[in-house]
């Protein structure tokens, strides 16, 4: 696929996860077996509905369901499951868009993202909206949690799991390492190939994780040739260390680390901030937006970060 984007402009405001999503099935890593499956479905102009199940997260749901969706030429309704969860919006916009006739006569598919955070209520409604509606409309939904479903949703799905085996794996790996090297090498970014390779292997399975690191290394360095080594277990890590109030843990997890990029770990941390248990939330967005401010203007950033742990564990308790 010719690439099109560059990263002409203020490389700050690219979002590479996004920009870099494959739109074709050829682009996709996945394993083979996986994308023959897909490939059936485009051949036979027909999909059924799709439950695309994932333990991990940026694995390829998404974009697989854009991709049938547009090799079907089909018109699509996508829904983030986790934003919009109950029943209004099955009662709404799901039935104005499977009631309307589509342009051209083709097919719709409504896809809803992150389905595993639908309400049961609004998983009830959508028993007889799938049945009722079979014959103009199929559904794709994505999950890392296919028990969050009820019975009578799963059986109305066919399942179909982005899991691997280790050889798999270690394939996936090199395939997305070639991909990420030729698209840096087609937009001139200075790369070391080494590093483009441990970024992925720290983060992988998960594309989007990979390509937002790699941004981020950019953004610091406006190359990659350092790895500013904040991986998504060292996160996990810092997150479980605050919430149980141990800086000893703290002071460690980040004396392993190397090439800090603050910014990173604050945005980190803003973004799994539903992951702390022992902070209100509002205490918890606020003085991490406080510190992470104040990041911008201190010599000791490592000292901020700590001030900031520190504060927390006073002040912020649940």
């Amino acid at each position: 696929m010719e690439i099109e984007n560059s990263f002409a402009g203020n490389p700050l405001n690219d979002v590479w996860a996004l920009k870099y999503r494959p739109t074709t099935l050829d682009d996709i890593i996945l394993p083979e077996r996986l994308k023959n499956t897909f490939r059936k479905f485009i051949e036979n102009g027909n999909v059924p509905n799709l439950l695309l199940c994932s333990s991990s997260p940026g694995t390829g749901k998404t974009s697989i369901a854009k991709i049938l969706a547009y090799e079907l030429d089909a018109c699509i309704l996508e829904i983030n499951g986790s934003q919009e969860r109950g029943i209004d919006v099955i009662r709404g916009r799901i039935t104005t868009f499977v009631q309307n006739k589509a342009v051209g006569g083709n097919k719709k598919i409504v896809f809803i993202d992150e389905a595993d955070g639908l309400t049961p209520d609004a998983q009830n409604s959508l028993k007889s909206f799938i049945e009722e509606f079979s014959e103009v409309a199929r559904f794709i939904f994505t999950a890392n949690d296919e028990y969050a479903f009820i019975d009578a949703i799963r059986s109305r799905f066919q399942k179909i799991y982005f899991e691997v085996d280790s050889e798999e794996y270690q394939e996936m790996i090199n395939l997305f390492t070639e991909r990420v090297v030729s698209i840096l090498t087609k937009e001139d970014i200075k790369h070391d190939e080494k590093i483009v390779f441990k970024v992925i292997v720290e983060n992988f399975p998960d594309y989007r994780e990979c390509w937002q690191v790699l941004n981020s290394i950019y953004n610091s360095y406006g190359e990659i040739t350092k790895n500013i080594n904040i991986t998504k277990k060292s996160i996990t890590t810092l997150i479980g260390a605050i919430d149980t109030k141990d800086l000893k843990v703290i002071r460690n997890t980040m004396a392993e680390l190397s090439n800090i990029d603050y910014r990173n770990i604050y945005s980190k941390l803003m973004e799994r901030c539903d992951e702390f248990k022992s902070y209100t939330l509002d205490n918890l967005i606020f003085t991490l937006a406080d510190w992470n401010y104040k990041n911008n203007f201190v010599a000791d950033k490592y000292l901020n970060f700590l001030g900031m742990c520190a504060d927390l564990i006073m002040n912020s308790g649940a």
